[in-house]
């Protein structure tokens, strides 16, 4: 079987470049649930043809360069682009398609394309039309009409175009889905087609050696600032401890930013953290008291996404506190602590009462969370699922 992986992420020297080049650091969570995926199919002595679009915000406001500079190595070309908005989705689909054509000549028998979210939606009719044998499985992490980012191309297209219209043009090739969220089955026009619930893979590439606990009692978030995850809260819970030795840690990019400089600006215990590379961030996290996610389960679109970040948080062995939110499989209630009162001043006194417990009681929690993720979440046990399921097409 020959599988093609239209990717997004930071393929060898590609990370540090690309690093250097953004305005507000890199999407580690692309980068690791794609990087992830490779790692399962390798492991799984199987070897995709990588196309990758790595993934960079555009000029000037969010990058310092015109141009995203390309990377190839063995299986793996990672296209070069002109970073200008808009015009460099034009330029993207012609590369890929051209790309796509190639492999498809040099390859017989069955074909399958993987492609990576709704940023490669665009190209599936062409797709379907120049090469109608060839199974098309799409990765949904993120509903269109949920992405919210720095409003994309796509999401001020989705304000004009409904969702099921979108759908109708781009997903009537589609021939499978991979899905972070069960409930995504019902905003996706699946038309009896078949699906792989799959909430994540924990990229196990890296890990720092051993990292002392800070100090003090470090509540850390890291991840998306934008309005709907939650980060007015999480500050205005701050507010509410008033012990000085408690220290909130915040990296991150969105709409909200502003606000968390202001809060920091009155809150010296408030540290603001710039960009950092992903090792940097594990490290980080392994020295804080305990990871929150804030984003709060009655938001609109909490049951159609996974939080990425949740696995990230759990490896890194430090305790995480969030929401039940109804995406979480249950298996994951024993390794979380959950919010008992969705309040900022409710959540203030569930991390206080998180950070008062013992030690070595937070310690035995955290391993026990990190060996449930590097044991059950790894890459190639959860793309073994996925090579059974292309098999079953």
């Amino acid at each position: 079987m020959n599988i093609l992986f239209l990717s997004q992420y930071y393929p060898g020297n590609l990370s540090e470049q690309c690093f250097k080049i953004s305005k507000i650091g890199l999407n580690w969570a692309s980068h690791n649930l794609n990087t992830a995926i490779i790692r399962g199919f390798n492991a799984n002595d199987i070897k995709p043809r990588i196309i990758n679009i790595p993934p960079m915000g555009s000029f000037p406001a969010f990058a310092k360069s015109t141009v995203v500079p390309g990377y190839s190595n063995g299986n793996v070309t990672s296209l070069p682009y002109h970073n200008i908005a808009y015009f460099k989705r034009l330029e993207i689909r012609r590369k890929t398609l051209a790309a796509i054509r190639k492999w498809d000549g040099q390859n017989k028998g069955e074909k399958v394309i993987l492609l990576y979210n709704f940023n490669f939606s665009h190209i599936i009719p062409q797709l379907k039309k120049e090469f109608p044998t060839i199974k098309i499985i799409l990765l949904v992490t993120d509903l269109p009409e949920y992405i919210d980012t720095n409003r994309t191309l796509l999401t001020r297209i989705n304000d004009i175009i409904s969702p099921q219209t979108w759908n109708k043009l781009c997903l009537d090739g589609v021939d499978g889905y991979i899905l972070l969220a069960q409930a995504m089955t019902e905003r996706l026009p699946m038309k009896g087609k078949p699906w792989l619930l799959m909430e994540g893979i924990y990229n196990d590439e890296t890990s720092p050696e051993h990292v002392e606990k800070d100090k003090n009692k470090v509540i850390m978030y890291t991840g998306n600032l934008g309005e709907r995850y939650g980060i007015r809260t999480l500050l205005e819970a701050f507010t509410h401890i008033t012990s000085p030795e408690y220290r909130l840690w915040i990296r991150g990019n969105g709409g909200l930013e502003h606000l968390v400089c202001q809060y920091a600006e009155k809150d010296s215990r408030i540290k603001i953290i710039g960009k950092k590379n992903r090792t940097e961030l594990m490290r980080l996290q392994q020295a804080a008291t305990v990871m929150v996610n804030p984003v709060l389960e009655d938001e609109e679109f909490t049951p159609y996404f996974f939080p990425s970040k949740t696995l990230e948080y759990m490896a890194s062995g430090t305790p995480t506190l969030m929401s039940r939110l109804r995406c979480l499989p249950k298996e994951y209630d024993e390794h979380l602590f959950y919010f008992n009162d969705n309040s900022a001043r409710g959540i203030a006194q569930r991390i206080m009462d998180i950070c008062n417990m013992p030690e070595d009681v937070l310690a035995d929690f955290g391993r026990q969370a990190s060996s449930f993720i590097i044991e059950n979440k790894y890459p190639k046990k959860q793309i073994q699922r996925v090579i059974q399921f292309i098999e079953e097409l």
